[in-house]
Formats: C-alpha cells, structure tokens, sequence
C-alpha cells in the first residue's frame, strides 16, 4: 500500500486509536541526540496492532 493511501485511510472502524510519543537517544552523524518516537496502535475487535512508528528530532517534525 503506499504511503499517503495508509496515512489517509479511515478510522470508521477503530473504536480506540492510541498515539503515544517517547524521547529516546539515538546515533546521528556519530554523535547521541534526543530524539522522539511516534508509535500508533489501533484496537480492533481482533486485538491490538501496530500500525506504524516515526522518529524525528523533535515532536514538531512528526508527520
């Protein structure tokens, strides 16, 4: 599926949509930089699926 297609798809049938955004250290250029972690996870009558994870240094630059 490309990616605009799943980003802009309906959430008609996910009763509970979870977004949670951590602060982790990572490597970049060699050096260690905070940076965030968006994960979102659908709960659907089958059970819990991870629907995709983004990084960015900083929340403002998650899409």
């Amino acid at each position: 599926m490309v990616l605009a297609a799943w980003r802009n798809r309906s959430l008609e049938d996910t009763p509970y949509f979870l977004l949670d955004v951590r602060c982790e250290r990572a490597r970049e250029a060699g050096q260690a930089v905070d940076c965030a972690v968006l994960v979102t996870v659908d709960v659907t009558a089958s059970g819990h699926r991870v629907h995709g994870v983004s990084v960015a240094l900083s929340e403002a630059d998650l899409h």
